[in-house]
């Protein structure tokens, strides 16, 4: 049978860790430059997302 033994990777992302990439490339190109205070509500909304899932994304680039 043809694709027998073929596996298919594929990427599953949690809603963190979208999250997590859009707020990391806004500040890699400088939408977001590092120092500036965010409005929570008005960047998850801007994102479609709760605060919390945001909140996580930051405090993960924090420690980066």
């Amino acid at each position: 049978m043809p694709g027998v033994g073929i596996v298919v990777k594929i990427a599953h992302n949690t809603l963190n860790q979208r999250v997590y990439r859009q707020v990391r490339d806004l500040v890699v190109s400088g939408e977001l430059r590092p120092g500036t205070q965010l409005e929570e509500q008005a960047l998850a909304s801007r994102m479609g997302v709760s605060r919390t899932p945001l909140r996580e994304a930051i405090a993960q680039l924090v420690t980066e």
